[in-house]
């Protein structure tokens, strides 16, 4: 976690600045199987880590990607709003050791 005192970078600022470095997180919703949901979430994961290299940032800089399926919802499954919102991929930004 970053503290309060540090500057968090923001993402036009994160090439810039080695001393941060990414998790990556991505998740599904509920519709489909259990297995399609966690892949779906991976191939997320992987766009995502495939374009942050293809701007020609580092990839040793995202210290964790992976794919939790349905694992997790930030909202309710039981809506086409929710589902949408449990669609996601999110980052979590660390200061580099």
């Amino acid at each position: 976690m970053i503290d309060e005192e540090d500057e968090c970078p923001t993402v036009f600022g994160f090439k810039e600045n080695n001393s941060y470095n990414v998790n990556i997180t991505g998740y599904d919703d509920s519709q489909g199987t259990d297995d399609y949901n966690l892949n779906l979430s991976k191939n997320r994961t992987s766009s995502v880590v495939k374009a942050i290299t293809a701007s020609k940032i580092n990839k040793k800089r995202i210290t964790s990607s992976k794919g939790l399926g349905e694992t997790n919802p930030a909202a309710t499954n039981d809506t086409e709003e929710g589902r949408a919102l449990n669609r996601r991929v999110e980052f979590e930004v660390i200061k580099a050791k």
